[in-house]
């Protein structure tokens, strides 16, 4: 995955923007722009990335947002089981098309949505939030894509 952050998400700003102005893949939003970081497990981790200089285990970013994105390639055009799982709120958009608002979540929860893929390269944009939450600030995210007979399609950096 590439990632960028922490950005300003004061009112949650960042977020509504994305909703109104879809982000591309191509977007430098913070200096510095794209970092490539490998998933773990298919957790992508800001934290790991951004954690604020001070120490402690509940030390974490509060109204800010951290875009992540990756490549999905697919054999064929086909739809995609992509099941994320967050706390916070989370914005994605796949290729081109309009962003799409998966929600809040007081806890870090999963969620199944189908997504259209085209035959070869297609960009997954994930922009979440980050507060307090009830896992003590954590800001990350995990993703799973899976084709109609199961098999994981697995994410690459564009960047």
């Amino acid at each position: 995955w590439a990632v960028q952050g922490p950005i300003s998400n004061t009112n949650n700003e960042a977020l509504q923007n994305a909703m109104k102005n879809p982000l591309d893949e191509s977007a430098k939003l913070v200096d510095g722009g794209w970092i490539t970081r490998p998933s773990l497990h298919g957790f992508v981790d800001f934290n790991h990335v951004y954690r604020p200089e001070r120490r402690g285990a509940a030390v974490h970013h509060r109204g800010m947002a951290g875009l992540a994105a990756c490549v999905i390639d697919a054999p064929q055009a086909m739809t995609a089981k992509l099941q994320l799982a967050w706390d916070d709120q989370l914005v994605l958009r796949v290729n081109r098309g309009q962003p799409i608002d998966l929600g809040q979540h007081a806890h870090f929860r999963a969620k199944t949505i189908d997504v259209p893929l085209q035959a070869g390269a297609n960009t997954l944009l994930v922009l979440l939030s980050n507060e307090q939450g009830t896992n003590h600030g954590g800001w990350t995210f995990a993703c799973k894509l899976t084709d109609a007979a199961g098999k994981v399609l697995k994410p690459r950096a564009r960047h």
